[in-house]
């Protein structure tokens, strides 16, 4: 007799937990879609932005190219700064093409082309040498560069080497950042593995 109210008693705790879990079921699942839903919300809305951004920086490079393009005689201090706004501009227009035809490629699920591949990784190295020229012809012109169109030997186009100017210093700036925190993740890899290192030791004196 006790078997059977213990069977009883164990049907009736299995049969009440049955109907939690399905009580609870629909509420995580609901849950679960709407925290689907908001992220793939928000990576739309950040795709959105990144995607504006881009064509932002689209219309600056091409008023960069038109800059240098129209003032490509009108700096003889450093007739190499127009050129190199020119072909800087160019490249990342290139880049950008590239980004663009790649989503759409992403949207069909069709793979990336091989010259896009071949491209972006000639642009890889190509745009960061060409933006260390252009830093070095920026700067060594920076303390002779002259506004004055009667010092035809010193003088430069004001929005040209300006904007030769900005450009060369974000850059510089981006450049240095990236660095300070390659050398802040070696050193916290290096005192890490040293930490470890002596927990290690530590344990073993203590064993």
């Amino acid at each position: 007799m006790s078997t059977a109210a213990s069977q009883s008693l164990t049907g009736e705790g299995d049969a009440t937990v049955g109907r939690r879990r399905a009580t609870r079921n629909p509420i995580h699942r609901q849950s679960t879609v709407s925290f689907a839903r908001l992220a793939h919300k928000h990576m739309s809305a950040t795709k959105t932005t990144s995607n504006v951004a881009v064509v932002a920086l689209a219309v600056f490079y091409i008023a960069m190219a038109v800059i240098g393009f129209m003032n490509i005689d009108n700096c003889p201090v450093r007739e190499e700064i127009p050129i190199w706004m020119i072909v800087a501009a160019l490249a990342s227009l290139i880049n950008i093409a590239n980004h663009f035809y790649k989503l759409y490629k992403e949207s069909r699920n069709q793979p990336h082309p091989m010259c896009v591949r071949i491209s972006d990784g000639l642009l890889l190295v190509f745009r960061p040498v060409w933006f260390i020229a252009g830093c070095i012809w920026v700067y060594t012109a920076y303390e002779n560069v002259t506004f004055d169109t009667f010092d035809k030997n010193n003088y430069c186009d004001q929005l040209t080497y300006y904007i030769a100017l900005v450009i060369s210093t974000i850059f510089c700036v981006i450049v240095c950042f990236v660095l300070a925190c390659l050398c802040c993740a070696c050193c916290y890899v290096v005192f890490q593995d040293s930490d470890d290192a002596d927990d290690d030791d530590n344990d073993v004196t203590e064993a």
